[in-house]
């Protein structure tokens, strides 16, 4: 099994705001791989930001096989690092931007958040809500489906910031700036071009959260590669989400389909007075 690897950062993104949104409480921890050590040659030239995203394409199989999957459907698990909060993962995702994620947690019951590429909503103990504003932004950019190999669509501003160690590992810092303003920063390894990790916010039901993620244990699943374990680390405690059964190409695609109590809540939605410059309706980043 492979330490480094490729994936899009917005599979684990998604889940912050679970723990967000049952009030999960984890314990206080340090960022354990934070980017803070100097380059060896911080002087050298670096790689464009293109150059590094390119590599990165080409490190998890190549786009023309990246382009044969079109859905894939993955089960695993989320656990807090003191084992005082664990659930089960389902998620779902198609082409260009459709996702659902389930996350079953004992004594809390079911949640699941969907993204039908245009609408985002949340449903747990029969209640169904709307997602809208930033969340429903972060939302969409994490359901975009092939993620930083559609770099090119995904940002609209990218630059490589220097070099750095990260996670005891040479990598390469990029400033990406999203269609909405969202700022991120992608680590790309030095060595092997892999996407291993990145620092970022979301908006969840507590506010903004920073988020630090490490991506480890990577494999070859359909002739591309896929994560087994993603540690994600907020200012409320590091969570770790093992993935441990992928399939591609086979996702029913009735699993996005928006319920009736949805439509409601949209109607209703776009009934409300509007703010100056507000969209009329839940849009998600361009």
């Amino acid at each position: 099994m492979r330490r480094t690897g490729s994936i899009r950062t917005g599979l684990a993104v998604a889940l912050v705001s679970f723990a967000a949104a049952w009030g999960q409480t984890q314990p206080q921890i340090d960022p354990p791989v934070p980017v803070d050590k100097p380059a060896d040659e911080p002087g050298s030239d670096l790689p464009s930001a293109e150059s590094l995203f390119e590599k990165h394409v080409e490190a998890m199989g190549g786009r023309e096989a990246l382009e044969k999957i079109t859905s894939r459907e993955i089960t695993g698990r989320i656990r807090s690092d003191d084992q005082n909060f664990l659930a089960r993962l389902h998620m779902w995702s198609a082409a260009p931007n459709k996702m659902r994620t389930d996350v079953d947690a004992p004594g809390m019951g079911k949640t699941s958040t969907v993204f039908d590429g245009d609408v985002g909503w949340r449903v747990a103990n029969d209640t169904h809500q709307l997602i809208v504003g930033d969340q429903l932004v972060d939302l969409a950019l994490t359901a975009d489906f092939y993620g930083e190999a559609s770099y090119e669509g995904r940002y609209k501003r990218i630059e490589t910031l220097d070099k750095a160690v990260f996670n005891d590992r040479q990598v390469y810092r990029v400033k990406c700036q999203a269609h909405s303003g969202k700022l991120s920063v992608v680590l790309f390894d030095a060595e092997t071009g892999f996407v291993i990790g990145a620092q970022t916010t979301m908006h969840t039901a507590k506010g903004r959260v920073q988020v630090v993620l490490v991506l480890l244990d990577y494999e070859d699943i359909g002739g591309m590669m896929w994560p087994k374990n993603i540690i994600q680390v907020t200012p409320e405690g590091e969570t770790r989400i093992s993935y441990r059964k992928f399939v591609v190409n086979e996702v029913d695609e009735s699993v996005f389909e928006r319920p009736e109590e949805v439509d409601a809540l949209v109607t209703e939605f776009e009934k409300l007075p509007k703010k100056p410059g507000a969209a009329p309706r839940p849009k998600s980043d361009p």
